[in-house]
């Protein structure tokens, strides 16, 4: 079998839906991939918060 033949039927196997379906599941990945990016760097954002509420807790209970 030549390589030609070998990579027509290779082409022939993979079906157009399945290149779709490949293509959707890659871009599924992406999003999930962003949405873990934004949930990690909001957690960070809330614990500078959390952090900065304390501090300004603190200070008020020792100045008061």
């Amino acid at each position: 079998m030549s390589l030609g033949e070998r990579s027509s039927l290779l082409e022939a196997f993979t079906s157009t839906s399945e290149k779709n379906f490949l293509s959707q599941v890659g871009e599924m990945k992406k999003l999930v991939e962003e949405e873990i990016g934004r949930r990690n760097s909001s957690d960070k954002q809330d614990h500078n918060c959390l952090t900065t509420w304390q501090r300004v807790t603190c200070i008020r209970v020792f100045q008061g």
